[in-house]
């Protein structure tokens, strides 16, 4: 249903070729093939033309601009829409005669193909299948659908098999006679859709099969489909788990309470009961792990033993890396991706929280085991988006954008497309990328229905943190409450929500006051949230030691971003405090934080220069570190109205109060001084009057000699070191 206008357009260099080659291109159109060997002397043969001439009328066609020359040294059409006009131009009796025509020719091509079960022989099948299907000749197209579908299934070549498959379901019920029903081929459908992780597809067909079993004849089997529609939901971006969807499939096989189908809804209902607070929920995961170790069945053991670990992080009991490890393997032998990715969340957040190295370990591990084993791309680009989070909360930018192009570099599935975009927004907004942070979160809402109640992803304080950089305080207020405020368990960065909140409130209380508006409605909206949340949300799933590090950290941070608003005499005192806290714990809230006591000392003009000169390089140096532009401008805004100096090095970078410095050379402490005062690759280069190529090898040296990672932590380490050196 093309406008004509862009028909003619598409269709205007066709037009320029001679009668010759439009028929032989037209032919190529309707073969659906690239013109290359046997598909072009098909073509070729069905106009009547000798394969010389139309070797010469091919290179006619990409002096038009009709085709062009592949890698391979092949020809096709230089821009799809060429093929689909032009088929679409034919009447329905011309493209049944050359559709079949073209299946006869295959059949012809089919013969001469040896071997039993060869890529090649797929491929003809699926041709001649193909052909006879357009040709609206269903009767002969399904039993050569059929044959390639078995080749797809011999040939282990899941994309293929998902194709054929649906084109089976179709064209079943245009034929009669054939031996297989139509269940047959829905549970087939079904099966290869999990095998490729085409949540889609699996999610509509196992719709289609809960539509027409009976649940009295096949318990066990809606059982099985009830739940994974419930990971499919997930998956695809459709609901977070419904208990009572669950509940249905444990007393539907209760009759059978030793089978796997029973023990893994117990399991996924002890996980979706645990997400809803449920008081029973532990009390479920313990049952499904009791029997299904008895059980010994792979499958329900994975999902029972990631439920089981779900509980004890929960709980804060211990134990739960290995159970969750347990139930990786697990996964393994069942050849279940799902439970695969569920198991190493839960072996993670066991492990630490997720901005811990304990954490980021974990996925990474996990990860590369993904890889070896040949996991389908929307589960490994779900455990990259997972991993990326982790980084980019630990300040490292680099490697969370290598991970995004992991995740995005393929079609990811719902769930993992959503997530990773919610850390591409992230990254974006807080580097200064807004309108690249807001695409990011406008498809990340489209991804999902329901995005506040998707308890395990970070809408709402990715929300909040793009409206801050859109200039929206009200907007992010909005989104960090609702994110504070929703039911069942505290959603992922929870601890986020009650700083941005404040944050938020704190920005308008500056607008009314540049405004001479009122600001006491603000103040009132910030009191009444200090006594609801008098402390950050925490997220009961993390218990460890640096949990309660970040969280005391942000609680300092809540606390300053308060006495902002309130204009508090404390406020540079309270910003000091927050600085030194989030300083190696959350490095963005660290930059954010020193530039705000920065703020607060130089308006406030309480403290000698010389020390708001030291904290504004700070901030200048942690926010430089993390490509922070939105910061970097605010504090270099900052500096200049206060007249402090942003390029002076040597004050403070290279101490010796830690062993880790002692072995440094001249040069090494040179660039390290640089370092710590923000400097780029370059600016070092030009100041030392060496190449880049250079003081890139010197940080080497020095990320080397102190067992640093990135440059952040290594600056870190010498203003650390500094402070501390004896005088």
């Amino acid at each position: 249903d093309l406008p004509d206008s862009l028909r003619d357009a598409v269709l205007r260099p066709w037009h320029r070729l001679s009668p010759p080659a439009r028929e032989l291109i037209l032919a190529l159109a309707v073969g659906g093939e690239v013109a290359a060997g046997p598909a072009l002397h098909r073509a070729a043969r069905l106009i009547g033309i000798p394969a010389a001439e139309a070797i010469s009328l091919l290179h006619e066609a990409v002096d038009c601009g009709v085709l062009d020359v592949t890698p391979d040294g092949d020809h096709w059409f230089h821009h799809p829409l060429q093929a689909e006009v032009l088929q679409s131009g034919l009447s329905s009796d011309e493209r049944r005669l050359l559709h079949t025509a073209f299946a006869r020719e295959c059949e012809a091509d089919l013969a001469k193909v040896e071997g039993p079960a060869t890529p090649a022989r797929l491929a003809a099948t699926s041709a001649i299948a193909g052909h006879h299907s357009q040709g609206e000749h269903p009767d002969q197209a399904y039993p050569w659908t059929l044959a390639a579908a078995g080749l797809a299934d011999a040939l282990d070549d899941g994309p293929a098999l998902l194709l054929l498959l649906g084109r089976l379901v179709v064209l079943r019920a245009q034929v009669d006679g054939v031996d297989e029903s139509r269940m047959d081929l829905l549970l087939r459908l079904w099966r290869a859709a999990a095998r490729v992780a085409d949540h889609e597809v699996e999610l509509g067909t196992i719709e289609l099969l809960l539509a027409e079993l009976d649940e009295a004849d096949h318990p066990l089997l809606v059982t099985e489909l009830l739940v994974r529609q419930e990971h499919m939901r997930f998956s695809t971006g459709r609901g977070f788990f419904r208990v009572e969807q669950v509940e249905r499939a444990v007393a539907l096989s209760a009759h059978a309470g030793n089978s796997w189908q029973h023990v893994y809804a117990l399991a996924e209902l002890a996980h979706a009961s645990l997400w809803g607070e449920r008081k029973d929920a532990l009390e479920l995961a313990d049952a499904a792990l009791r029997r299904a170790t008895a059980l010994g069945h792979p499958r329900a053991l994975a999902y029972a033993c990631a439920g089981a670990a779900m509980g004890n992080v929960f709980s804060g009991s211990p134990g739960g890396v290995e159970l969750a490890a347990r139930g990786v393997a697990a996964a393994v032998e069942a050849g279940d991706w799902w439970a695969f990715v569920h198991a190493t969340l839960w072996e993670a957040n066991a492990s630490g929280a997720p901005v811990s190295a304990a954490c980021v370990d974990v996925d990474e591990r996990r990860r590369h085991q993904m890889v070896d084993l040949g996991a389908p791309h929307p589960y490994l680009a779900w455990l990259s988006a997972c991993e990326a989070l982790g980084r980019l909360l630990r300040g490292d930018w680099r490697g969370c954008t290598d991970l995004l192009r992991v995740a995005l570099g393929s079609d990811p599935g719902g769930a993992a497309d959503a997530l990773a975009r919610l850390s591409a927004a992230h990254v974006a907004v807080l580097q200064g990328r807004q309108h690249e942070a807001e695409d990011h979160l406008t498809r990340s809402d489209e991804l999902f229905a329901e995005t506040t109640n998707f308890l395990a992803f970070e809408f709402d304080a990715v929300r909040a943190l793009v409206r801050l950089g859109a200039g929206d305080p009200e907007g992010a207020y909005a989104a960090a409450m609702a994110g504070a405020t929703s039911p069942g368990a505290p959603p992922t960065m929870c601890e986020q929500l009650c700083p941005l909140s404040a944050r938020a409130l704190a920005d308008l209380a500056d607008l009314a006051r540049e405004r001479g508006e009122p600001v006491e409605p603000v103040l009132a909206r910030l009191a009444s949230l200090v006594e609801r949340f008098p402390h950050v949300i925490a997220d009961s799933a993390f218990l460890s030691a640096d949990y309660q590090a970040q969280l005391e950290a942000l609680d300092a941070l809540y606390a300053a971003e308060v006495a902002r608003a309130r204009l508090a005499p404390d406020a540079a005192d309270r910003w000091e405090v927050a600085t030194d806290l989030l300083d190696g714990t959350l490095p963005w809230d660290a930059a954010y934080a020193a530039y705000r006591q920065a703020e607060a000392i130089v308006v406030g003009g309480e403290r000698p220069r010389q020390g708001a000169a030291a904290v504004v390089r700070r901030a200048h140096a942690l926010a430089s570190e993390l490509r922070a532009e939105p910061l970097l401008r605010e504090v270099t805004g900052l500096a200049r109205s206060a007249r402090i100096p942003l390029d002076v090095v040597g004050d403070g970078g290279s101490g010796s109060g830690d062993g880790r410095l002692q072995g440094l050379t001249g040069r090494e402490r040179e660039v390290l001084d640089h370092v710590v005062a923000g400097r780029t690759y370059g600016e070092i280069a030009r100041a030392l009057f060496v190449s880049e190529k250079t003081v890139s090898s010197h940080v080497s040296n020095l990320l080397r000699k102190t067992g640093t990672t990135n440059r952040y932590d290594l600056a870190r380490l010498a203003r650390h070191s500094t402070a501390s050196a004896p005088e």
